[in-house]
């Protein structure tokens, strides 16, 4: 009611003015109430004052002083006829001695003074009144606000959260729409998460106001974004693949190459990071083919090389001059550059092996000079041989021996003991002269005999 009272009494229908009570002057002002009111009541303040005796000072008056400051309060000089009623009253409360019986009019204006006074009592009585229920009233004014303060922060709170679930709800929808989005060969546990945690980080920088028509593009572009790495990879994979089929059949079958097969691998997969992200298929594919090459030479150099060892053989060496041969043809092979012709490596082979076939064609040379000679000295032991017959002629004409058996032995005996002498030094002599006939053999035999007798 209080509240009621002053809005009907102190605020126009005009609400466009505002109005000060005096302690709220005071505070802004940072002065004293009862300065306040002193100025308001000697008109040095721009004030209205209430039916209930309250001032109230405008909005701009108090711009005005904040700008200009208080003004200097003007006190007036005591009034005599006061003074003596003061002066009376405290007489008879203070039970002090007259100088003579007061007369009518001193009594009249005497108890004018009491009532005077009595009238200032209830008007101070009435504005301390009017102060303290501007105290209350500004509290309930500060408790109003606070409790509209309140009200409207719950409101806010409230939109806040509301819109809160909206937006919830709203991402929610594109979330599904974007793993619905991904294609069931790509739908890996690992994508679905790199495309929630992208689209989600999109969703961020859109709001639910945008039109569906640019959100939904703008989801797609996040999928394929996410799947962006999972198809590069794909690619990759395809490209070392297409990479391995290039290798030989051996390469890629035989346990003996798993290591060549992982080198040309890795040498794939180096190459291939080496491109940018951008880099269509082709170009992919062909790099890794190309980075496997130097391993497909070099298995293809191996096997002609080890077909050219295994086609190393030399007639007619020893087994130490094969092993050396062979060890050679390897060092010739391994000084070549890989990926040279298998005519360089023939050439090589070659090289290496004519040393050794040079010394097999002269050791075999040799042989067949000996061989020769040796059967020369067969035919000549032959011959001769033949001829030592004539040692038992020659003895049994030239040599006398005793008729019948005994001569016969000693003649005997004699023959045997010089056919080795004999035999000897013929086969020395015509090894030594091929051109001696059977005349001069005759003739040799002769002599031998006849020396050795």
């Amino acid at each position: 009611m209080v509240l009621k009272f002053c809005q009907k009494s102190v605020f126009s229908s005009d609400m466009t003015n505002l109005f000060y009570s005096s302690g709220q002057v005071a505070r802004e002002l940072g002065a004293s109430q009862s300065r306040i009111r002193a100025l308001c009541e000697s008109a040095l303040i721009k004030a209205t004052c209430t039916p209930g005796g309250q001032w109230r000072v405008s909005h701009d008056e108090v711009q005005r002083l904040k700008r200009e400051g208080l003004p200097a309060l003007a006190r007036p000089l005591p009034d005599p006829v006061q003074t003596l009623a003061h002066s009376g009253h405290q007489a008879r409360g203070g039970n002090r001695m007259l100088l003579a019986e007061p007369s009518e009019r001193v009594i009249d204006a005497a108890e004018e003074v009491v009532c005077l006074e009595n009238e200032v009592k209830a008007i101070s009585l009435r504005r301390q009144m009017e102060e303290e229920l501007d105290w209350f009233r500004e509290r309930e004014e500060q408790e109003d606000g606070r409790r509209i303060a309140q009200e409207e922060a719950a409101q806010e709170r409230q939109a806040e959260a509301d819109r809160e679930r909206e937006r919830q709800a709203w991402e929610v929808k594109w979330i599904n729409f974007a793993l619905d989005a991904i294609p069931p060969i790509a739908a890996s546990s690992q994508n679905r998460v790199n495309v929630y945690q992208v689209v989600q980080q999109t969703l961020g920088t859109l709001q639910p106001w945008q039109p569906d028509r640019i959100v939904g593009e703008i989801i797609v572009g996040a999928v394929e974004k996410a799947l962006a790495s999972w198809e590069r990879h794909q690619e990759e994979q395809k490209a070392i693949e297409s990479a391995s089929l290039s290798l030989p059949l051996e390469i890629r079958r035989r346990s003996e190459f798993a290591e060549a097969k992982q080198l040309a691998l890795e040498a794939a997969r180096a190459a291939i990071a080496k491109l940018s992200e951008g880099t269509p298929y082709s170009e992919l594919e062909a790099a890794a083919v190309l980075a496997v090459k130097p391993i497909v030479v070099a298995y293809e150099h191996c096997q002609a090389c080890e077909k050219i060892m295994s086609s190393t053989h030399l007639v007619g060496a020893t087994s130490v001059e094969s092993d050396e041969a062979r060890e050679a043809v390897r060092r010739a092979m391994g000084a070549l550059d890989i990926g040279v012709s298998v005519n360089e490596l023939r050439k090589a082979q070659e090289t290496a092996l004519a040393p050794y076939r040079a010394k097999i064609a002269q050791r075999e040379q040799a042989a067949r000079a000996s061989l020769v000679e040796r059967f020369n000295e067969t035919n000549v032991e032959l011959g001769v041989d033949l001829q030592l017959q004539y040692i038992d002629t020659y003895l049994e004409s030239e040599y006398d021996y005793a008729d019948g058996y005994n001569g016969l032995v000693e003649r005997r005996k004699d023959v045997e003991r010089l056919r080795p002498i004999v035999r000897k030094t013929l086969i020395r002599e015509c090894m030594a002269n091929p051109e001696m006939n059977v005349e001069n053999v005759y003739r040799r035999i002769e002599k031998l005999v006849d020396e050795n007798i």
